[in-house]
């Protein structure tokens, strides 16, 4: 979780901001957006082309064409086929996400059952007990489990 979240330069503006998801601040997403459809639009109608011609039938750099393909937004279809999974081998869904449909779906059941999890815990602890009174709590479970 702590790699999900950096300080970085926008791509396009070089503003510095808090990268959630994307490599584009919040403030230059509707261009990129524009972009991403010109791209697609252009791919639509020529399906074959190398990044160099996409960019230019579609007017924007190729550091965006190949930006847009390493986040998954746009798919080489021969690189796409090559790409595994990064857990059982199995071809995965895209070059971004590198994991198959049924590794995916796996995570999305263990994220799913930890948020569970979290909130049956959270409606367990009393009201009045503050963060520091339910780690020690735990602390003390864990210790006394340990002793058995």
């Amino acid at each position: 979780m702590g790699d999900q979240f950096k300080i970085v330069r926008c791509v396009r503006c070089e503003a510095i901001f808090v990268r959630i998801r994307t490599a584009v601040c919040t403030h230059c997403l509707d261009a990129e957006e524009e972009d991403f459809h010109r791209i697609r639009d252009v791919l639509h109608e020529h399906k074959h082309l190398n990044v160099v011609a996409v960019a230019e039938l579609a007017e924007v750099t190729e550091a965006c064409v190949l930006r847009m393909l390493g986040e998954g937004l746009i798919v080489n279809e021969q690189v796409s086929h090559d790409v595994k999974c990064g857990q059982c081998g199995a071809p995965a869904i895209s070059t971004s996400q590198r994991l198959c449909a049924r590794c995916l779906a796996n995570l999305d059941r263990k994220f799913v059952t930890e948020i569970s999890e979290a909130r049956q815990r959270m409606i367990e602890a009393p009201a009045s007990a503050s963060v520091h009174v339910m780690l020690n709590r735990k602390r003390k479970k864990s210790i006394d489990s340990n002793e058995l």
